[in-house]
């Protein structure tokens, strides 16, 4: 292929600005590989129009908060950890950040240490550190019966057994050590055919099989069909949310680490967790 070549003359990017990049002391060669490429790749929102940018932020968020709690933002919202760090560093604005179910199990997540170090206080489901409050599941219980309630039932519809099913990441811009990426969806396949074969035929006909909705382009239930024809599914599109699944159902299976898991125990549903250890990269406590 033929590759462009970037006009670096004409270029908008100021070369004697990114050339301080070179005072970062490099640690190991993988160091001087990053900050080598950074001098043309980095976004110019972190050095030419960084100014521009951090005026931009305070129209964003017109706010002067004494706390700022969030969680997605941290991760993916330049503009608001922009707006955040002035926040902290100027007016002493203490930074809460709640964590992600995978916090404290998985063995590494691009952004948990990031987002540990820099906020004051951790709100998470499982990591137990300094700062860090556990989240109470007795007022996440109340919580979600409440919203439960709230929303319109349908009385036609109840679950002995739900076994809830991912393929897919529910966040694709960051690294992290899922159990399933996308590259190992036909072992996670086999698995969910594994553990439905060891069941009883009639206890197979319990089950209904709750699909993800970003499951849909890789035909998951209809390789599952292929073994087990009578299979019970239910896409959630446009029908239940997992709140209001989780809530008519007598037990729960689900074969990956998220906050469905989480959701089912905090509402004190039974619940089967299995995964396979050896493509599971889980924190040994």
């Amino acid at each position: 292929h033929h590759l462009e070549q970037v006009d670096l003359q004409n270029s908008p990017l100021n070369f004697s600005l990114r050339k301080s990049i070179e005072l970062i002391e490099e640690k190991n060669l993988f160091h001087k590989l990053v900050l080598s490429t950074l001098k043309l790749n980095m976004p110019m929102r972190y050095s030419e129009l960084y100014s521009k940018e951090k005026t931009d932020v305070e129209n964003y968020f017109p706010y002067h908060p004494k706390t700022i709690v969030s969680s997605l933002d941290f991760i993916y919202t330049d503009q608001f950890k922009l707006w955040a760090a002035n926040k902290v560093e100027n007016h002493g604005a203490i930074l809460v950040n709640v964590s992600h179910a995978n916090y404290g199990i998985w063995s590494f997540t691009s952004h948990e240490k990031l987002e540990y170090q820099n906020c004051d206080y951790l709100i998470s489901w499982g990591k137990e550190e300094e700062k860090v409050f556990s989240t109470p599941s007795i007022f996440i219980s109340r919580h979600l019966s409440s919203f439960n309630k709230k929303k319109k039932k349908n009385k036609n519809i109840s679950f002995d057994t739900v076994y809830v099913s991912t393929s897919t990441q529910s966040y694709l811009c960051h690294f992290d050590s899922p159990l399933y990426p996308p590259a190992k969806f036909f072992s996670y396949l086999e698995l969910q055919k594994r553990f439905l074969s060891s069941l009883d035929t009639h206890v197979q006909k319990e089950i209904v099989f709750r699909e993800s909705p970003a499951d849909t382009p890789w035909h998951q239930v209809e390789r599952l069909k292929e073994t087990f024809s009578n299979l019970h599914t239910l896409n959630p599109k446009n029908t239940l949310s997992i709140i209001d699944h989780l809530a008519k159902t007598k037990l729960v299976i689900i074969d990956y680490f998220g906050s469905t898991f989480l959701y089912a125990l905090a509402l004190n549903v039974p619940t089967i967790l299995f995964w396979d250890a050896k493509r599971g990269d889980v924190n040994k406590e």
